[in-house]
C-alpha cells in the first residue's frame, strides 16, 4: 500500500491474529510500506489512529510486531 490506510492495516492485523491463533508456534508480524501520508480516498484515515491500532496489536495476545519501510520523497 502506498498511502497509510486504516482499513487495510486493521484488516491485515485481524488476519494475522487469526493465523497466529491457528499456528501458535509462529511469530506474526506486519511489514508496512508507506509514504506516511493518510489516504484521502477513505474517511477515518489518520496517522494517530493507525499508530494506535499498531500499538494495540504489539501489546496484544498474540503480539503482532510491525516493521515500517518508508517510501517516496516525503520525509515526516
Amino acid at each position: 500500500m502506498g498511502h497509510a490506510d486504516a482499513a487495510a492495516v486493521e484488516g491485515a492485523l485481524q488476519y494475522l491474529a487469526g493465523e497466529a491463533t491457528k499456528h501458535p508456534e509462529r511469530r506474526p508480524f506486519l511489514l508496512l510500506a508507506t509514504d506516511g501520508l493518510p489516504s484521502k480516498l477513505c474517511t477515518g484515515n489518520n496517522i494517530a489512529g493507525i499508530g494506535m491500532a499498531l500499538a494495540g496489536a504489539a501489546a496484544g495476545t498474540p503480539a503482532i510486531q510491525t516493521f515500517v519501510i518508508g517510501i517516496g520523497s516525503s520525509r515526516l
